[in-house]
């Protein structure tokens, strides 16, 4: 199992073209279990999944844009479950669109 990680950086131009500026592949991270995937979500900023409502097959998850104060650029991730039973990532999504 692994989660292949994809930033977005947007600018203030992309931003009016309603598109994002440049996307980079941050590379794939090896999953052990379910509860690792879970802790590698949270712990790298992952707050919203494709799909709010309703789970499908390659949900995926995103962070909340940062800015970056020195180009003004923002920038965001996104995360794809790769090689994950759909049971595994129906239980993920489960915890990743729980209400606290």
């Amino acid at each position: 199992m692994q989660i292949k990680t994809v930033k977005e950086f947007v600018t203030e131009e992309s931003a009016k073209e309603g598109c994002a500026d440049r996307y980079e592949d941050d590379g794939l991270t090896t999953i052990d279990n379910v509860d690792d995937a879970i802790n590698f979500l949270k712990d790298n900023g992952a707050i919203e999944a494709s799909s709010s409502r309703f789970f499908f097959g390659g949900v995926w998850y995103t962070s909340e844009s940062q800015p970056d104060v020195y180009t003004g650029e923002y920038e965001s991730s996104s995360f794809f479950l790769i090689g994950f039973t759909e049971k595994q990532e129906r239980t993920i999504f489960k915890y990743m669109t729980r209400r606290f």
